[in-house]
């Protein structure tokens, strides 16, 4: 699954059967091929197999700093399915509050990803470190995108989240990430 190569300062090259990636080799990297709960607030797909999810976030992973990068692939019930269609039935999933973390659509636009029709969509989440307290300082800002995309009868979200003050920091190194993506 995971190729060193030096020779791209120092990033590693991740490829499974639908996917392709070079990633900074000193990040950690986890592949699950069993959904959890935790991410996107618990949501239940419908209609569709989840098949991987891979995250990666820096090492030096601390509270406030770490962003993370993850790779969501389910098999969708139909071929058929429309990147628009798609994007209309599902975009609210992303948009869902829960007791902590409330998230708002900025807006999105339409790009490619390896040749691929995508749609790139922004938020910013409000969340909330101690549900029900008013005390400043209690509400943080993470930013995100999510690329989602549709190829051969399989969806992918692909998606970056930082809080507000590092977001910048780590964009260069997830655009890089995104722009070395190749569907097998």
């Amino acid at each position: 699954h995971i190729i060193n190569d030096q020779s791209s300062n120092h990033f590693s090259k991740y490829f499974d059967h639908r996917i392709s990636f070079m990633y900074p080799s000193e990040w950690n990297l986890t592949n699950n091929s069993t959904f959890f709960s935790e991410y996107f607030n618990d949501i239940i797909l419908t209609n569709e197999t989840f098949v991987n999810l891979t995250k990666i976030f820096p090492n030096e992973s601390k509270y406030m700093t770490t962003p993370l990068f993850s790779i969501l692939i389910t098999k969708l019930d139909s071929n058929k399915t429309e990147l628009n269609e798609y994007y209309k039935n599902n975009i609210y999933k992303l948009l869902q509050a829960t007791e902590n973390s409330f998230p708002r659509f900025i807006g999105y636009n339409e790009t490619e990803i390896n040749g691929t029709q995508a749609y790139k969509i922004f938020l910013n989440t409000i969340l909330v470190a101690e549900p029900g307290s008013l005390a400043k300082g209690n509400n943080i800002t993470q930013k995100e995108y999510h690329i989602w995309t549709i190829k051969d009868g399989y969806f992918y979200d692909i998606s970056f989240r930082a809080f507000e003050n590092v977001y910048n920091n780590y964009y260069p190194v997830i655009d890089k990430i995104i722009t070395s993506i190749r569907f097998q």
